[in-house]
């Protein structure tokens, strides 16, 4: 009866590492440098200045949807965005993801918008297109010298880690009954 009750704990302390392993999230960063922007209206002319930022998230994979945004490097003529500026939609469409700082919105003239789109297969960027509060326009950009998006280290998922200590408290207390008996 104690082998059988040796392996059942052995048993599920498999199927509870085993969810650890196959749960875990990805730190995902995005990385990149837009350049040669177009006036797509307003009359003030392109800027010429590149704009680049860093864009870090969690996901199950590279090519996987966004599940939470966890930082932000992002200055746009000189208005600094925080995260809690920030928004994202994924999917965006069939392939697309969007990071944006006008949720809902849309990039409009004479406020502080972005949105970067790329495609989550390819990891291939569309476009950069943003306005400032400073000047009337918009301008876009869809050329990059720089788009980097690399997978991080695995991160434990809090669901994970709860069924994990779950699981370690469960066993204890039950080592601890036989071990009365």
């Amino acid at each position: 009866m104690k082998k059988l009750s040796i392996i059942g704990s052995i048993v599920f302390l498999l199927v509870v590492c085993g969810t650890l392993t196959s749960a875990n999230a990805v730190t995902i960063t995005m990385e990149f440098t837009a350049v040669e922007f177009t006036d797509l209206g307003g009359g003030w002319g392109a800027p010429s200045d590149p704009i680049s930022g860093t864009f870090t998230w969690e996901a199950a994979s590279v090519n996987d949807y966004i599940d939470s945004l966890t930082s932000v490097e992002l200055t746009v003529a000189g208005h600094v965005y925080e995260l809690a500026d920030v928004g994202f939609t994924s999917p965006f469409g069939p392939d697309w993801d969007i990071i944006y700082g006008s949720p809902g919105e849309g990039v409009s003239s004479g406020s502080d918008d972005f949105w970067l789109r790329w495609d989550r297969n390819t990891l291939e960027p569309f476009d950069f297109v943003y306005s400032t509060q400073t000047a009337s326009g918009i301008w876009q950009s869809q050329t990059f010298t720089y788009f980097s998006v690399t997978e991080g280290a695995p991160v434990p998922e809090p669901t994970t880690i709860l069924l994990l200590g779950t699981g370690l408290v469960g066993l204890v207390g039950f080592g601890r009954k036989k071990f009365k008996n």
